[in-house]
């Protein structure tokens, strides 16, 4: 039976829930999904992962990031192209992949070879006014923010045939390079027979014989065992390949104008950290390699680059309108 007592003892408890305060949720952090190509101890990743660190600190949580290393959401293409899709956010990816998916074509041009003499040189890129533009100046329509440069190191060239002294000993060696133009030239200026393929596929190749060789930085080519099925690396420091940590436009403006400043912010200190670990690690590595019983040249890199500047025009004609003044500002800070 209900009573009035009933009736008042609900209707007081209806009034008193009414009366308490509501606890609100914190918005959930913004995660944002990153990608690279190489194990957790490489570079790319030690690199995403102070961004991570950066961002997460510098917007107490309130956005942070995820690092899936070894190629686990794709290759470069499928990163860039991911980020279009809104399937991940970014990641760390080298420039000559960015006009594949977003048809801006200056990028070709920092994969020319003998570009970048040294360090130095590399950090008036990055921080410099040349850098700026490249990394500022895009179009609307691509659809991604560049944190800042990341970078692959100063290439250089390992093979299972012979010793790499001066140009003539790279004609006709098959040498796998990543899907990018700009890469592709640089290889064919040097003498060598590119084979584009993915980084993923090459250990096996070399084994079985598909290619003789590769170019890429000591770290990673001995990060990822190339010691293991090649013989012979040359010192050729012919390339210093960038690698921009990027952000999609949509991951971007999902956040306030506030932690949009702190992801730059942190892109900036990320990208620093991340390009400052290959000077040191060129000499590990070579002493690795060394230990390993690799035979190590010191290349003519003066005679190398001597033999690629004629091709330079070839670079031109991948860009559009401006490439002649592209290169010439290039090579006002490239330090040769």
């Amino acid at each position: 039976m209900v009573t009035r007592r009933t009736i008042l003892k609900y209707t007081a408890a209806a009034g008193a829930l009414l009366c308490t305060p509501t606890v609100l949720r914190a918005a959930p952090a913004r995660v944002f999904r990153l990608g690279h190509i190489f194990p957790t101890t490489h570079p790319y990743h030690l690199g995403l992962t102070k961004f991570a660190e950066e961002v997460k600190a510098r917007t107490n949580g309130a956005v942070s990031a995820e690092i899936f290393p070894s190629a686990q959401l794709g290759g470069e293409i499928q990163i860039l192209e991911g980020m279009n899709f809104g399937t991940l956010d970014g990641g760390a990816v080298a420039s000559g992949s960015i006009p594949a998916t977003h048809g801006i074509e200056r990028f070709h041009l920092l994969d020319m070879p003998y570009l970048f003499k040294d360090y130095d040189a590399v950090e008036n890129f990055a921080t410099g006014e040349v850098g700026q533009m490249f990394r500022q100046d895009l179009p609307d329509e691509a659809g991604f923010h560049i944190l800042g440069y990341g970078s692959a190191g100063f290439h250089q060239l390992i093979n299972r045939e012979r010793p790499v002294n001066e140009p003539k000993d790279v004609e006709g060696l098959k040498l796998r390079v990543w899907e990018a133009p700009g890469a592709k030239l640089a290889l064919d200026l040097m003498g060598a027979s590119p084979t584009p393929m993915a980084y993923a596929e090459v250990f096996a190749a070399l084994q079985q014989g598909v290619i003789d060789g590769l170019t890429n930085s000591m770290t990673t080519l001995y990060q990822t065992k190339m010691q293991e099925v090649t013989k012979h690396l040359a010192i050729t420091r012919h390339a210093y390949v960038w690698v921009p940590m990027v952000l999609s436009s949509a991951a971007y403006d999902s956040v306030g104008e506030a932690e949009q400043k702190e992801i730059t912010a942190a892109g900036e200190v990320a990208a620093a950290h991340f390009r400052g670990l290959y000077p040191a690690q060129d000499v590990e590595y070579k002493a690795q390699f060394a230990e390993a019983g690799i035979q190590i040249t010191e290349a003519d890199q003066e005679a190398f680059r001597r033999h690629v500047e004629g091709g330079y025009d070839r670079y031109v004609e991948l860009v559009d309108d401006n490439g002649a003044e592209l290169v010439e500002k290039l090579a006002s800070i490239g330090g040769y």
